[in-house]
């Protein structure tokens, strides 16, 4: 089957429309959240971030996020 990474990476390609960074990071962080079935550690794993930098992305995402 396909790669943890390889997965995230087709999350670009579903849509067939420019998107922001913004929008990208989001995009990432919820993909790797589904793979890792909500477990922040293994999340941050999937994207190569510690788990407070996951976490502080995900707070950012929130309304009124940092």
């Amino acid at each position: 089957g396909k790669s943890s990474t390889a997965r995230l990476l087709d999350t670009l390609g579903q849509s067939g429309q420019a998107f922001s960074i913004d929008d990208l990071e989001q995009r990432l962080t919820h993909e790797a959240l589904d793979e890792s079935e909500g477990n922040l550690a293994a999340a941050s794993r999937l994207l190569g971030l510690s788990r407070a930098q996951f976490a502080y992305r995900l707070k950012k995402q929130q309304p009124g996020g940092a």
